[in-house]
């Protein structure tokens, strides 16, 4: 059975920009007008854009699929809770130039892993291109490898282990640059977002049966002290670090059993 908070992506349509919720749309075209008007529907086109080169550009992109979540929510049992995903170039070349990885996203937000070998689309070696794998990756390096080692397997299965545990949950689903625009966190997505927190994954880990790391806006995620939940503040906030020395990452290696040096 499919979690609500896929069901409610389902109703997102995805034949063509831009790609937002139907409950967003009247929140986003009054605070962001135009944007709904967006009509990127090509790598090219983005070139040519205005948007192309503009560093200062940190309005939503609805021409790029949103992602509101990515791996495997049914069967994760880590998940780290983000704001909302980045933004890079190179997001409307893998979109539009690569069918496999438009495919594998489109799969993910409609929660379709038959044949998937990494339902975590960004710890999959196939996208090693993509900023996404490179921001992930990197973060979950050093937990990968001392996975890795102590169970005696390549890097390349420490990254299929985690890619099957992993998931991550973001409360604004869609990309930029920067997040600036708070209305955001009040859009219906957001608050879908939130309560599939509260009412699937807190009360998982409470059970002993799953662990969150809320990486980013922490306060607004509503989670409940439990020695399973970690919430990062501050300066961890900023950098949002897993390494195996973070308090992230101890609690992961910890639930997954990698305790030794």
């Amino acid at each position: 059975m499919q979690p609500d908070i896929v069901e409610f992506w389902k109703r997102c349509p995805l034949d063509g920009p831009p790609f937002v919720h139907p409950d967003d749309r009247e929140e986003i075209s009054r605070r962001a007008p135009g944007a709904l008007d967006e009509l990127i529907k090509s790598y090219e086109g983005f070139v040519q854009s205005q948007r192309f080169g503009d560093f200062d550009d940190y309005a939503f992109h609805l021409s790029l699929l949103p992602a509101p979540y990515l791996g495997d929510l049914n069967r994760a049992r880590i998940f780290l809770l983000l704001l909302n995903p980045g933004f890079d170039m190179a997001d409307y070349y893998a979109e539009y130039q690569v069918p496999a990885f438009r495919q594998r996203a489109a799969a993910s937000l409609n929660q379709r892993f038959d044949g998937v070998e990494f339902p975590f689309l960004f710890l999959d070696p196939e996208f090693s291109w993509h900023g996404g794998f490179g921001y992930f990756e990197r973060k979950l390096r050093s937990i990968t490898q001392k996975v890795a080692r102590q169970a005696g397997v390549t890097y390349l299965d420490g990254l299929r282990q985690l890619a099957r545990s992993l998931a991550v949950l973001q409360m604004v689903p869609y990309h930029s640059a920067a997040f600036r625009d708070n209305w955001a966190l009040k859009l219906p997505s957001a608050a879908k977002a939130r309560q599939f927190a509260c009412e699937q994954i807190y009360p998982r880990a409470k059970a002993g049966e799953a662990i969150a790391v809320i990486l980013r806006n922490g306060k607004q995620w509503d989670a409940p002290e439990c020695p399973s939940i970690v919430s990062y503040t501050g300066p961890l906030a900023r950098g949002a670090s897993l390494g195996a020395e973070t308090p992230g990452g101890k609690t992961i290696l910890k639930f997954l059993g990698f305790t030794d040096p």
